[in-house]
């Protein structure tokens, strides 16, 4: 029968879907009424690890496990579904003694570190990743038995609902976001780790032409060259490192355009939703410079730093930046760099050409229409959306 104990996690379980730095603790119980090591959270599209966060105990099992390569070989997500069991799977139920011996993962990881008991379950995403509660106990403690086992089915409800809530309000977030992009006319889509489309504004819908739907729900470019760019910027196993800027050459009565491929440096603590690039198209036409604060909010860019930019969006030197702002001109230069790496640019004109299509956010909406359901980001143009289908480690997410 539940307890008072159990009935405080629940709790924290829901807080923990709205405030993300609260999981930590919440595994860190779940290890604790197991008497295990420690217990993890990960996202994963069955071909790598994209997301992840741990209590104390597992977050250096799991950092060592990315790094070496364990994911691509680990079998037990496979046989866990393979079983089609609702609640959570021990190793036992899955593996015969005799498999475990001969198991890699288990050789070569799990028991060189004194491990060797799990318990794990799954539970699909409406961003078509998996996520996946795992926790691991000693190997000389034996395995989780029927009492932890029934404690951790008793959770496995609440686990679900909130992973699932969390991703549903990370998803209206990304929407809001390429929504706010949209007034001020910047084309955006946000895509996963794999490169599929999340959400997609209007405008980039409008693009059609030169941004293209691939295949399984992709993005890419008309022009070849273009979109090899693209790809081997998404196929980076560090994407999130620093941005690209591609050019698009133009199309029929379309302009040419910059397309800047950024890491979500905002969103870096979306779990489920799995937001890990954002990609903004702005057609070479003139426009007044966007404000400061805005271009902060943005591209995640400091209050010095924005201004550096807005600067150059003017037609300023950096001369005449560093004397306006009162600093020499070294920090500016600083501030320069910081600039670039944020946005994905290299050089000042990359800096302009993506601020062009941003004309002033205040004038936009106090002259813009109430926005359509397109406006706001529903994905309803050509670009094709996912579907809704049925460091300090203890206190951070971290990609894979």
């Amino acid at each position: 029968m539940p307890s008072h104990a159990d009935e405080d996690l629940v709790d924290q379980i829901y807080e923990a879907a709205l405030i993300p730095d609260l999981w930590p603790a919440v595994l860190g119980q779940m290890a604790g009424r197991t008497g295990s090591i420690g217990a993890m959270l990960f996202v994963t599209n069955h071909q790598a690890v994209s997301r992840w966060t741990a209590c104390e105990g597992a977050a250096p099992i799991v950092t060592d496990w990315i790094r070496e390569g364990w994911p691509a070989r680990n079998t037990r997500p496979a046989r866990m579904f393979a079983e089609k069991r609702a609640g959570w799977v021990t190793e036992a139920e899955i593996y015969t003694p005799e498999e475990l011996l001969r198991e890699p993962d288990y050789l070569g990881f799990y028991h060189p570190r004194g491990l060797g008991h799990a318990a794990g379950t799954g539970i699909f995403l409406p961003s078509g990743d998996l996520g996946v509660f795992d926790i691991q106990r000693a190997r000389a403690a034996g395995p989780i038995g029927p009492a932890g086992k029934a404690f951790l089915d008793r959770l496995r409800p609440h686990l679900g609902r909130a992973a699932l809530m969390a991703a549903r309000l990370e998803l209206e977030r990304i929407r809001a976001s390429v929504a706010l992009l949209a007034t001020i006319g910047l084309p955006a889509a946000v895509l996963t780790v794999s490169g599929r489309v999340v959400a997609a504004n209007a405008l980039l819908d409008a693009l059609q032409g030169q941004v293209i739907p691939r295949a399984f729900g992709r993005l890419g470019f008309h022009e070849p060259a273009a979109d090899a760019l693209l790809q081997a910027v998404l196929s980076r196993k560090d994407p999130a490192a620093g941005g690209s800027s591609i050019p698009l050459p133009a199309l029929d009565e379309r302009p040419p355009a910059v397309a800047h491929v950024l890491p979500m440096r905002g969103m870096a603590r979306d779990l489920f939703a799995n937001a890990h690039t954002l990609v903004v198209v702005t057609p070479l036409t003139g426009g007044a410079a966007p404000d400061a604060d805005l271009l902060g909010g943005l591209f995640d860019l400091t209050p010095a730093e924005a201004r550096v930019a807005r600067g150059l969006a003017e037609g300023r030197t950096l001369d005449h930046i560093a004397a306006a702002a009162g600093t020499s001109l070294a920090t500016v230069r600083t501030q320069l760099r910081h600039v670039m790496g944020k946005t994905g640019t290299s050089r000042q004109a990359e800096i302009v050409a993506l601020l062009a299509g941003a004309r002033g956010f205040a004038a936009r909406a106090e002259a813009a229409p109430p926005p359509t359901d397109a406006a706001k980001g529903q994905g309803t143009g050509p670009i094709p959306t996912a579907k809704t289908r049925s460091a300090k480690p203890t206190a951070s997410l971290h990609k894979g």
